[in-house]
């Protein structure tokens, strides 16, 4: 996805794409700005997001943009006919780009859930990052997602379920044992990356503190893979001995994390001596970076209601019977 779309918090309405894809664009180049001025000197078109829509339709591929010049692709002349002859049809073919480009990059496929009531897949409005609003907000204009009461859940138009089953499908196809070791061995390469960038994060910390000590921060996790956290460091310059226990977590769509029960019950008995560190992998190279730390997590997150808890699983032990 284009990093330009991002800034945008609206692409307005279907009847703004009619007027930009179906009519304004030609396969004849045509300036922005001519484009821009006719819509600020028409009523109906006043509040057109010109800009917006543009890049949209350059990042799927409908129009091209060469400076400050757009004109059509033959893939937009397909759905420019659609338009013209029937607005359903162009509207089905636009969403199914869209959707197709756009949705499980907004979203990822696991948090797509089937109400039983509703009969409806739904997601949840706080899983998707604040970067995607704009996408989020055209899928809400077009009635490809709808909130239900409370204003947390978005549900799936009934009319695309069977493209979002088949999307989903295609993004769960059975791994072979030697993609599914490639996968794991990723993740244990994201895990460690972001333990080597708290270590030395925190070296760096201790650096500008003037202590000697920052020599002794260590990657725990390396010797002791049940200690509860990775990395042992030290608070400040009246610390007599490794009293920051850092549990390091790294994400890439958006904040959250796995705990397990031995880290939590070790950060419970540490308490303040306990840290997370959540790491944005994305952010990691940028020299001025700084991580998610919270103190005390146990209370801050656990006991927090700015934080969603869900039981991916519990384990079932069968009672041994008496003799």
């Amino acid at each position: 996805m284009l990093e330009e779309l991002k800034r945008f918090n609206s692409y307005g309405r279907l009847n703004d794409f009619i007027l930009i894809l179906g009519e304004l664009i030609t396969d004849k180049p045509k300036k922005i700005g001519n484009i821009t001025k006719y819509c600020l000197g028409t009523q109906e078109y006043y509040n057109t997001p010109v800009t917006a829509i543009i890049w949209l339709l350059s990042d799927i591929k409908l129009i091209t943009i060469e400076k400050d010049e757009v004109k059509i692709t033959p893939e937009g002349v397909k759905i420019q006919k659609l338009f013209n002859v029937n607005k359903q049809l162009g509207f089905d073919s636009l969403m199914e780009i869209l959707i197709k480009n756009y949705f499980f990059k907004m979203i990822d496929p696991d948090a797509v859930k089937f109400d039983l009531h509703e009969e409806k897949y739904y997601i949840s409005n706080n899983d998707i990052e604040c970067k995607f609003s704009g996408i989020r907000n055209l899928l809400i204009n077009f009635n490809f997602l709808k909130y239900g009461n409370g204003y947390i859940n978005l549900f799936i138009d009934n009319q695309y379920q069977n493209l979002i089953e088949s999307l989903i499908k295609e993004s769960r196809k059975l791994l072979s044992y030697e993609e599914f070791l490639k996968i794991q061995k990723q993740k244990e390469l994201a895990g460690i990356e972001a333990e080597e960038f708290v270590l030395n994060y925190e070296r760096n910390r201790l650096k500008e503190l003037k202590l000697k000590s920052f020599s002794k921060v260590k990657r725990i996790s390396e010797t002791d893979v049940n200690a509860g956290y990775d990395i042992l460091s030290f608070e400040n310059e009246k610390s007599r001995g490794y009293d920051r226990l850092i549990e390091v977590k790294s994400f890439s769509r958006g904040v959250n994390f796995y705990w397990t029960k031995n880290e939590i019950e070790t950060a419970k008995q540490n308490k303040s001596n306990y840290y997370l560190y959540l790491i944005d992998r994305s952010k990691m190279e940028d020299g001025n970076y700084n991580p998610l730390i919270i103190k005390n997590p146990y209370d801050k997150v656990i006991n927090n209601k700015e934080w969603i808890q869900e039981a991916q699983s519990w384990r079932f032990s069968l009672k041994e019977k008496k003799c």
